[in-house]
């Protein structure tokens, strides 16, 4: 069953359930990184995410990100930019491994299908994390829940993420008696893991 309806009913609430993945106090509206790359110069919102080295191109007037998942270069968005350094988190600090994470995964849903931003794996490749990423500037407001609990309805995971790179919402899933709780802090790989393993 997927989750639908689970914003923190306040503002306060909000901010006190808000995953702390605090780094660096960020400026939000000043803190840009910029960089040249073959003669452009890209900017981009510094996130409330660890940084890492990433590899920008110009490719044709368009900048584009290495993505290490797909292996491949994609244009560069401010929405993934937080997907990336969000995918790098999940490695670098989760410890999710690298070969159990999906991006842009198709979900069927009745008769469309839709895509998720990150899904990451069990060892025995079942769903255990769903990730909805926004850019920077979009709120995470009940829309965004209501999506990412619709998208649950294919996956039927048990730990829920939102991020836009500066706030990040984690919600744990009990399918057996359809209740949720909203998380201080995301998961290690392994927590998540034995957690699943316990409700069985």
């Amino acid at each position: 069953v997927g989750v639908a309806g689970f914003e923190p009913t306040t503002s306060s609430s909000r901010t006190k359930r808000a995953t702390g993945l605090r780094h660096t106090p960020i400026g939000i509206f000043y803190s840009v990184v910029s960089t040249m790359v073959q003669h452009a110069t890209v900017s981009m919102e510094q996130l409330n995410l660890p940084t890492y080295n990433y590899e920008l191109r110009n490719k044709d007037g368009r900048i584009v990100i290495l993505d290490p998942i797909r292996k491949r270069f994609v244009q560069l968005t401010p929405e993934e930019w937080v997907r990336q350094h969000f995918v790098q988190y999940m490695i670098n600090h989760l410890g999710i491994p690298r070969g159990l994470i999906g991006i842009e995964v198709t979900i069927p849903i009745r008769d469309r299908h839709y895509r998720a931003d990150i899904v990451a794996y069990s060892q025995q490749v079942a769903p255990l994390l769903l990730i909805e990423c926004k850019r920077p500037s979009v709120k995470l407001n009940q829309e965004v829940f209501n999506q990412i609990g619709h998208y649950n309805l294919g996956f039927n995971v048990p730990y829920l993420v939102i991020t836009n790179g500066m706030e990040h919402y984690c919600c744990m899933i009990n399918h057996s008696d359809h209740s949720y709780q909203f998380l201080d802090k995301i998961p290690s790989y392994d927590s998540m893991i034995s957690s699943t393993q316990n409700v069985k």
